[in-house]
C-alpha cells in the first residue's frame, strides 16, 4: 500500500516576509523556487500520493498554486484558514479530506523548508516494521550557526530507536558532542512518518486534547514524542540535510550551491 506524502506550508512565512522575501515556498534559490528544490531533493517524489497543505489566503493570490501545479502536477492541494495553532492544528482541519483515504495507509508529514538527499522508497524501507519515524541530521550541520533552538532527538546507536524528543530545545555545547555509546544526539530534519493515517490522526487529536503547546503551537514532533513515551517503536533515519527555515539558512544554502556548481561540478 503506497504511503501518502503530506507537505505542510500553512505557516505565515513571517521571518521571510519581514526580510523582504515572498512566501517561503516561493523564494528563489539560484533560479528555482524552494518548492522545486524540495521536490527534486527526494528523487522519487512523484511516485507517491502527494498532498500540499497551504493557507487559503496564499492560494487566493494564485502564484503558490500555480507553482505547485507546475512542479507537482498530480498533487492535491488543500487549503486552511489562517491560524496560529501550528502544523498539527492546521493538518487537523483537513481530516475530513484525509478520511477519504484508507486509514491503514502509511503517511509522511514534511515541512517545506527542508532539503534531504535521499529517496522516499529508501526512507520508507528504513521505517518498515516501526510505528513511526523521523528524519534526523548530525549536530555538525552548518545551519546550527544561525540558531540553536531546534528539536533535539536522542536514539540508540545500534537500533536507531528514538529514546527522547524535545521541540525547540536550547542546545548546549554538551549536546553538540553528539552522544555516547548508549545514546546519540541529532536534530530533527522536518519529516515525520506514521505507519497509518489512523495513528497520525489519533496522535494529533490526543496532543490537541492535552492542550500542551510549544511557543503556543502544536508541533508534529510533540505527537511523535508522545508515541515514544507510550513505548511505541519510533525510528530515526539519518540522511544528508539542508535547512531553509530562516532567511539566513536559505542565503547560506544558495551561496554554497553556487560555489559547488562553479568549483566542483
Amino acid at each position: 500500500m503506497k504511503p501518502i506524502h503530506l507537505i505542510t506550508m500553512s505557516g505565515n512565512s513571517r521571518r521571510f516576509i519581514d526580510a523582504g522575501y515572498d512566501h517561503k515556498a516561493l523564494c528563489e534559490i539560484n533560479g528555482q523556487t524552494t518548492i522545486k528544490k524540495f521536490v527534486d531533493s527526494w528523487g522519487d517524489f512523484h511516485e507517491y500520493e502527494t498532498i500540499f497543505l497551504c493557507r487559503n489566503e496564499d492560494l487566493d493570490k494564485g502564484r503558490l498554486s500555480a507553482e505547485i501545479n507546475r512542479v507537482a502536477p498530480y498533487a492535491k492541494i488543500f487549503g486552511v484558514e489562517t491560524n496560529s495553532g501550528g502544523p498539527v492544528y492546521s493538518i487537523s482541519k483537513i481530516f475530513k479530506e484525509l478520511n477519504k483515504f484508507d486509514h491503514s495507509n502509511p503517511i509522511l508529514v514534511s515541512y517545506i523548508d527542508t532539503l534531504q538527499k535521499t529517496s522516499l522508497a529508501r526512507m520508507f524501507h528504513s521505517f518498515k516494521n516501526h510505528n513511526a519515524g523521523l528524519t534526523v541530521h548530525g549536530l555538525k550541520n552548518p545551519h546550527w550557526r544561525t540558531s540553536r533552538s531546534y528539536c533535539l532527538v536522542k536514539a540508540e546507536p545500534t537500533t536507531g530507536l528514538v529514546t527522547y524528543i524535545q521541540e525547540k530545545y536550547p542546545f548546549t555545547e554538551k549536546d553538540f558532542e553528539e552522544g555516547s555509546e548508549k545514546e546519540q544526539s541529532f536534530g530533527s530534519s522536518g519529516n515525520y512518518y506514521f505507519e497509518s493515517l489512523a495513528l497520525m490522526q489519533n496522535s494529533f487529536e490526543d496532543l490537541m486534547l492535552s492542550g500542551v503547546k510549544v511557543n503556543n503551537e502544536f508541533y508534529v514532533t510533540q505527537a511523535v514524542e508522545n508515541l515514544v513515551n507510550q513505548g511505541l517503536g519510533v525510528k530515526a533515519y539519518k540522511c544528508p540535510y539542508a535547512a531553509l527555515g530562516v532567511p539566513e539558512d536559505l542565503e547560506d544554502y544558495a551561496f554554497w550551491e553556487r560555489w559547488h556548481d562553479k568549483n566542483i561540478s
